[in-house]
Order: C-alpha cells, then sequence, then structure tokens
C-alpha cells in the first residue's frame, strides 16, 4: 500500500519535525480502545511539527509539478476519474480504509459508502476536461497561468469538501499542500494514496498533513509560499487565516453555513407528495445534517395548517424508511441531552397549549415518536431559530411567502443551498436576496455536481492568474 509521503521524502521527514500520529501519547486507554486504535494507525496523516520541515516540503512539491510542466493538465482528468474508481471498489483495500475512516469520523460504512458514490459516481475524463474548458472559458481572450500551489485548510464536519477541494486544485494544474482538521485525518491521505497508486509523478504533488492550529508560524509559511489558500471551517477560523494570508495571495474562505428547503401548497398535491417526502427525508438524514447542505429544516407555505400536518406525518414516515437504509451514526451522551431537550421544550409548549389560557404559546408539535432515530418538529415560522443538527428536522409552516422572506433575512449571505420541489419566482428572487449560493431541485440538496459554485465562487477560476496581454 503506497504511502501518502514518498519513500524518499519520508526519512528526511522523520527526521525533520514530520512525525507518524501516535494515539498512546494522547491519553490513556482501554484494551479494547487500543486495539481498536492499531487497526486505524496508518490512516493518519503525519505531523509536522516546524516550519522549516515544512518549507522542504513545499520545494519538493513545487519541484514535482515543475517537472510536470503543462503536462499536469492532460493526465490529471484521468488520474482523478481511476482514482475515484478504486475508492468506490468494494474489493479494494483503498475502499476498505475509506470505510474504517468514516467510522474514525462517525459515519456508518452504509453512509460513507453513499458519500463515495455521491461525490464520484457521474465522474469520468470527458466530464472533467469539459468542466474545466467551460469554466475558463469565461474568461476567453486572457491568458490563464495555473496556480504553483494551493493550500487547502481543511474542516472535519464532512470529509466530501475535503476531498472536492483537492480534486479543485489538481484540476487547476496546481501542487495542493493540505492541513487535515483535527477530527479527520484520513480521508485525504487515502486520497493521495489512491492518486498516488494510479500515477506517481501527479501524486507526488500532493502533500496531506496535520498540525496544530496554535502553530501559527507553520501555518503563516504555508501561506506565504502558496498563490492560493482554500480554507474551511468555522467563521473564526476563517478570520484568523485570512489575516495571516499574504495581501498577493488568493484566499477563499468558507466559513459556517446553513440550508433550508422551501414548499408551497402547489407542492402538497397527494400525487406528488410520497416522492418529494421521499427526497426531502433524503436529503435530510443522508450525512446525519453535518454538511453545509445539509437542510436544517424546510419552509411550508400554506394558508391553513392542515395539508402542513398531513404532509409531516407522510414525512415522518419516510425519514423512518430512510433511517433505517442509512443509520446514523449513536450520539454522544451529550448530544443525546441536547435532542432530549428540545423535546422536552416542544412537549411542554404543546401541554400549556392544552389549557384555556396559554394558546398563544402553542409554537411546537412533535411529530416523530419518542423510539425514533429522529426529531421532526412542527412550528409556525415566525418561532424560528437556526437548528442544532442532530437528526432534528423542523418544518415552519408560514401563511404567507413575505413571513418567509422576512424570516431568513436575518441569515443573509449565510445560506449555502436551498432546495424546491419546483422553482417559482418567489424562490428564485429569495435564494438571490439572501444570497444562497446554489438553488436546486430536493432530492439533489446533498449531491451538487463537481465545480459548483460553493458560497458564490467560481470554483476554478479564482486559483488561476488572469492576464491581459494587449
Amino acid at each position: 500500500m503506497p504511502r501518502c509521503v514518498d519513500l524518499e521524502l519520508n526519512s528526511d521527514l522523520a527526521e525533520n519535525g514530520v512525525q507518524g500520529f501516535s494515539f498512546f501519547q494522547q491519553r490513556q486507554i482501554s484494551e479494547n480502545e487500543n486495539r481498536r486504535m492499531v487497526k486505524h494507525a496508518d490512516l493518519e496523516a503525519p505531523i509536522v511539527s516546524n516550519a522549516r520541515t515544512l518549507a522542504k516540503v513545499l520545494q519538493r512539491l513545487v519541484l514535482a509539478r515543475e517537472r510536470l510542466g503543462e503536462k499536469i493538465v492532460e493526465r490529471v482528468p484521468d488520474v482523478i476519474t481511476r482514482a475515484g474508481r478504486l475508492l468506490l471498489d468494494p474489493n479494494h483495500p483503498l475502499h476498505k480504509r475509506a470505510l474504517l475512516a468514516g467510522e474514525r469520523n462517525r459515519m456508518t460504512p452504509q453512509m460513507t459508502r453513499e458519500a463515495l458514490r455521491n461525490l464520484f459516481r457521474g465522474v469520468t475524463i470527458q466530464r472533467l476536461r469539459a468542466f474545466r474548458q467551460r469554466e475558463l472559458a469565461v474568461a476567453r481572450g486572457y491568458t490563464l497561468y495555473p496556480p504553483t500551489l494551493v493550500f487547502h485548510n481543511l474542516a472535519g464536519n464532512l470529509f466530501l469538501s475535503g476531498l472536492e477541494s483537492i480534486i479543485l486544485g489538481m484540476l487547476a494544474g496546481g501542487a495542493n499542500l493540505v492541513r487535515c482538521s483535527n477530527s479527520d485525518r484520513s480521508f485525504p491521505r487515502i486520497w493521495q494514496e489512491a492518486v498516488n497508486s494510479i500515477d506517481e509523478a501527479v501524486g507526488k504533488t500532493i502533500f496531506v498533513g496535520w498540525w496544530e492550529h496554535s502553530a501559527l508560524e507553520i501555518t503563516r509559511t504555508a501561506m506565504e509560499h502558496a498563490h492560493a489558500v482554500l480554507a474551511y471551517g468555522e467563521d473564526e477560523t476563517i478570520r484568523t487565516l485570512r489575516n495571516l494570508a499574504p495581501s498577493e495571495c488568493r484566499f477563499i474562505g468558507h466559513g459556517n453555513r446553513v440550508s433550508f428547503a422551501l414548499l408551497d401548497e402547489t407542492d402538497l398535491q397527494p400525487k406528488r407528495l410520497a416522492r418529494l417526502c421521499s427526497n426531502l427525508a433524503y436529503d435530510f438524514l443522508i450525512y446525519d445534517q453535518r454538511g453545509c447542505m445539509s437542510p436544517l429544516g424546510v419552509f411550508v407555505v400554506s394558508r391553513t395548517v392542515g395539508p402542513v400536518e398531513q404532509f409531516c406525518e407522510m414525512l415522518c414516515q419516510s425519514f423512518r424508511k430512510i433511517a433505517r437504509r442509512f443509520p446514523g451514526w449513536p450520539f454522544t451522551l451529550e448530544e443525546q441531552a441536547t435532542v432530549a431537550a428540545i423535546r422536552e421544550e416542544a412537549r411542554i409548549g404543546a401541554a400549556l397549549a392544552l389549557a384555556k389560557h396559554h394558546k398563544q404559546l402553542c409554537t411546537t408539535k412533535i411529530i416523530s415518536r419518542e423510539d425514533d432515530p429522529f426529531l421532526l418538529l412542527l412550528q409556525p415560522a415566525q418561532d424560528f431559530t437556526v437548528g442544532c443538527g442532530l437528526r432534528t428536522a423542523h418544518v415552519w409552516w408560514a401563511s404567507s411567502y413575505e413571513t418567509v422572506f422576512r424570516v431568513l433575512q436575518k441569515l443573509r449571505g449565510q445560506v449555502s443551498t436551498i432546495g424546491v420541489a419546483h422553482t417559482n419566482a418567489q424562490w428564485a428572487e429569495l435564494a438571490l436576496s439572501v444570497r444562497a449560493g446554489r438553488l436546486c431541485k430536493i432530492g439533489q440538496m446533498q449531491k451538487p455536481s463537481l465545480g459548483w459554485a460553493h458560497d458564490g465562487f467560481l470554483p476554478l477560476l479564482p486559483l488561476m492568474t488572469v492576464v491581459r496581454i494587449e
């Protein structure tokens, strides 16, 4: 099995501060945990312990990129396609390692397989080349120069965004330095190994490592050498990284984002409701609401609440089917307590509503059962608050489009994806007004095409240097 770092690099880096990750230095663990961690030990990206070591890594990355020259642009689509097939092959060792990495990242094997299918199933050499040509055609008439080095600072909530980021850096034609997140040091390395097994020369243009967030000198070194930075994480992380980036560096930050679905009365027709509920349940539950495209709730515009309640009952049935097909990872005690508190608050509100003098407190109705592995709530839209995720889905009922507009204006610039059953003028206007990066069909919220406009950014062009020769 090829390693994340090539053998020539390994001995040098081991002497100069790049170390294999050791769980056993971090905390005391039981024998069962010990055996489990040994099984995962070779999945970890190496640790970069100082800026001097990283500078050597960067020199080798750039040299590897220079050796390939313009040939890298022609080779990369084939490499990406074939590497993706390796991860989809259930009999390949890298696929099995991906399933183990999914467990490390609190994803069940069913969800990990589905995530890999969603990312790689439609990837072909022809589509990748067409995508690259189509996007760069926007700059027709200009001369485009690929980035020398792209630095990826990844988040750990969902591994798909990290793999997509590296793939975009490869398609742009640059070398790629990847800093893994604290919670996922495995998937980027597995991808690098897949690339290396297909084309060792291209594999040498990728380095996957990890260092502490507090090691700002190492991060600053990465920034100083990078032509472009793709950063993912909490808003505070993005602000910190942006302040470290030199003025000449292209910095593209992806911070906290939320997603929603939108429906109106025309979508609640009995003939189409079963399919709609199935698609919406998939969007809600497939990744345990951990990605920025995972909807936290659905707004339903209806003059009366009756049709919305019927919709909720059918949606709950679809949730149960999806939960059986793609079971979620067990909650921690803290997560269980959070969901239990939300349920209890809703139960108290419903009980108070039965009292004669407290009808105005009727804000929430619990749709799901106590034994369901999810929580489904029906609420008036005026009671909207951003949900916590944790397989907790909100159906917000609004009697008018204006109510939905007013509520979502609070999240302007923070909305990633809006899912709709059909596109109408109101929904298109709303997506534009809240600056959502994507408006798509329900059922496709978790399946963006490679190269979608993440947070409104074109994926490749910002990584390039555009020159006008007159």
